[in-house]
């Protein structure tokens, strides 16, 4: 119903913007492959136009996105050179500290999403120096960057050096306003991870049942976050050597994951793999 399909910058704009808000929603369904399709429309309406601080901002922030719903969907070379464009594209004005900043934290992710975790830590601090000169050192908006260092720092068994990133990370989460709900669910998320990996399985498992039922409550039992907390209270019943519960827990996260991602996802592949564990365990056990 816009007028001048194609015709100006600005219209072109306002379409990309409803393909952006589009793309938003199929993401909360997790729906990776439809929110690439939107996204990559969007390129198409801003890209044929002649290079200006305007076009390259819409760019910057569509590819971010397009990059980082690559990455979710397991398409990690795709997600790579888009990123780098994107990175080329927000360097183009030193005056988007904070659109920089968007696409070193994705880069970021996807660095440690596939096992380069020195360079992971290298774009998260560059990320969180561009946005603290910006916002200040507690702004909530660096809420992401404190999750996503614990995050790392998890992944390479560093657990007292992630526990005060995810606190940190909660603590300015709960400054923000209005309240974001789902941000603090997913900090308890890497909190839990994180303290179970210290071995205070205890204290683990009630943030993992709090971020569990912030999930539920805003997208039901069948979302992909809720087989992200049902994975990290498995391996915690794994842990405790209650084979039962684990592998009821991970199967159901399994089926959760292989509907949202599909059956070739790494996600999936590593579901596989703690039901094997699992089942090992169980054979030893009645042996």
């Amino acid at each position: 119903m816009l007028p001048g399909r194609g015709r100006t910058l600005s219209a072109a704009a306002a379409r990309a913007e409803l393909l952006l808000t589009s793309s938003s929603i199929a993401g909360e369904s997790c729906n990776h492959r439809q929110g690439i399709d939107l996204l990559r429309e969007a390129v198409g309406h801003i890209e044929p136009f002649p290079a200006s601080k305007t076009r390259e901002i819409w760019l910057a922030e569509i590819l971010t996105r397009l990059g980082n719903t690559q990455r979710l969907a397991g398409q990690y070379g795709e997600a790579s050179v888009t990123l780098t464009a994107a990175l080329n594209l927000a360097g183009w004005d030193s005056l988007e500290p904070l659109r920089k900043a968007g696409v070193l934290n994705a880069q970021g992710i996807l660095a440690k999403d596939t096992g380069r975790f020195e360079e992971s830590k290298r774009f998260y601090t560059r990320a969180l120096e561009l946005m603290t000169g910006a916002l200040g050192s507690n702004a909530p908006e660096l809420a992401s960057v404190h999750h996503n260092l614990a995050g790392l720092l998890h992944a390479q068994g560093r657990f007292d050096e992630a526990e005060p990133e995810a606190l940190r990370a909660l603590a300015l989460r709960n400054l923000s306003v209005p309240p974001d709900p789902t941000g603090e669910a997913a900090d308890m998320s890497v909190l839990g991870a994180v303290l179970a990996g210290e071995g205070r399985l205890d204290e683990a498992e009630n943030r993992l049942r709090t971020a569990l039922q912030i999930w539920e409550s805003f997208y039901g039992p069948d979302h992909y976050e809720v087989g992200v907390q049902l994975n990290n209270l498995a391996s915690i019943q794994q842990t405790r050597g209650d084979i039962d519960a684990a592998s009821t827990g991970y199967r159901r996260a399994l089926e959760i994951k292989e509907r949202v991602l599909g059956r070739d996802h790494p996600e999936v592949a590593a579901l596989l793999n703690n039901i094997a564990a699992v089942e090992c365990a169980r054979a030893h056990r009645t042996c």
